[in-house]
């Protein structure tokens, strides 16, 4: 322990002697420490932490990077879009997976309108994340409602579309502030109007 002591009052008396060197180190050692920290973040947002959602460990992403539907980048790798016509021959011809979704494969920024539970006016456009998805999507996530209900298969079969939402709790708690009014009020998305049926209970 002396000799720590010792070795720790030689070093300060060094680093004091050369303060450009020390201020160097310094900014070397905050730009690292930080540069590990945000890495460490991404990797523990994306790959570390579980999803909000019941077996996430048991979840898989198909896709068909050979046939038709939309793809980005290089040709080769996964696609980050399928044609809803192959969901729906994956699903029609599924003899692995307990149940399979559709959704968007990514959560767009988009601006809507919405009816206030209130009862007022329909609420000036706001940018909302908006996620289309099939049927069996919460039932396959297991998310249950926090009021309402959620989608279903039959949905899917219903001519010229389901025009339906599920909100977020968050979206639900910010926006609303918890009225249960929520239920059939409107929410408007581009140009197309889509009837609020229930709150999904999970924070992702």
């Amino acid at each position: 322990m002396e000799t720590l002591l010792q070795d720790i009052r030689y070093g300060t008396r060094m680093l004091l002697k050369n303060p450009g060197f020390t201020a160097i180190a310094v900014l070397t050692l905050a730009l690292g420490i930080g540069a590990n920290t945000a890495i460490f973040s991404v990797l523990d947002s994306v790959l570390l932490r579980m999803l909000p959602v019941a077996h996430p460990e048991q979840l898989v992403l198909l896709t068909d990077p050979d046939a038709h539907g939309s793809s980005f980048g290089s040709e080769g790798g996964d696609r980050s879009l399928l044609a809803y016509s192959e969901f729906q021959y994956l699903r029609d011809h599924n003899e692995v997976f307990s149940s399979m979704f559709a959704s968007d494969s990514q959560l767009a920024k988009t601006p809507a309108t919405f009816e206030r539970a209130s009862g007022g006016a329909a609420g000036a456009g706001e940018t909302v994340r908006v996620r289309l998805a099939s049927g069996e999507y919460f039932s396959t996530l297991g998310v249950k409602p926090a009021i309402g209900r959620m989608f279903t298969p039959e949905m899917d079969r219903a001519r010229g579309g389901a025009p339906f939402a599920v909100t977020s709790y968050p979206f639900w708690k910010q926006r609303f502030n918890l009225d249960p009014s929520i239920i059939g009020k409107t929410l408007q998305i581009h140009q197309t109007s889509f009837e609020i049926i229930g709150v999904a209970l999970f924070v992702y």
